[in-house]
C-alpha cells in the first residue's frame, strides 16, 4: 500500500487500528518526489510493525513530508479452518488516522484448508559468478483443493 502526500504541508499518521486481530502493518520505505529513499520520521521504524493505538499520540507513527510516499506492507494471518469446513470468509478493515481524517481500508479474504510443502526444504546454491547460472530442482506439493501459484 502506498500512501502519497500531494499536499504542500506534512501529514502526520497518528493512529492505527484494525477490526482484525491477525493483521500487521509494516513500514517498508519512505521516498521523496524523485524516488530517493528517506529516513523515517515518527515512531515507526523501517521493517517493524506499526504500534496499534486508537488515538493520536504526542509523536506521530509516520510523518510524511510534502510530495513523499510511504510504502506499507500489510500482513494478514488467517484464522484456522476447522476440519469439517471447506472455507472461511473473513472481512474487516484497518484504519490509519491523521489530524484531519481517518483512512479506512477494507480487507476481505477466504481461507482454504491445505498446505504447501517444498523438497528440499532448504535450497543451497553453490558458488556463482557472472555468466554462470546455477540451477537447482525444487519440488512443491500442495494439498489445497484449488490450483496454487507460487511466485
Amino acid at each position: 500500500l502506498n500512501l502519497s502526500n500531494p499536499n504542500p504541508v506534512r501529514v502526520q499518521i497518528r493512529s492505527f487500528s484494525s477490526s482484525l486481530s491477525g493483521i500487521r502493518v509494516y513500514l517498508q520505505s519512505i521516498s521523496d518526489r524523485t524516488g530517493q529513499s528517506m529516513n523515517p520520521e515518527g515512531s515507526a521504524a523501517l521493517g517493524a510493525p506499526l504500534t496499534r493505538r486508537s488515538s493520536g499520540g504526542a509523536v506521530p507513527l509516520i510523518l510524511l513530508q510534502p510530495g513523499c510516499v510511504a510504502t506499507l506492507q500489510i500482513e494478514v494471518t488467517s484464522p484456522e479452518v476447522p476440519e469439517k469446513a471447506e472455507t472461511i470468509s473473513t472481512s474487516g478493515y484497518f484504519t490509519l488516522g491523521t489530524d484531519f481524517e481517518k483512512l479506512r481500508t477494507a480487507i476481505t479474504f477466504t481461507t482454504l484448508p491445505g498446505n504447501l510443502t517444498f523438497f528440499p526444504p532448504l535450497l543451497r546454491v553453490g558458488l556463482a559468478f557472472p555468466g554462470l547460472i546455477p540451477r537447482k530442482l525444487l519440488v512443491a506439493r500442495s494439498t489445497f483443493q484449488v490450483p496454487v501459484t507460487v511466485l
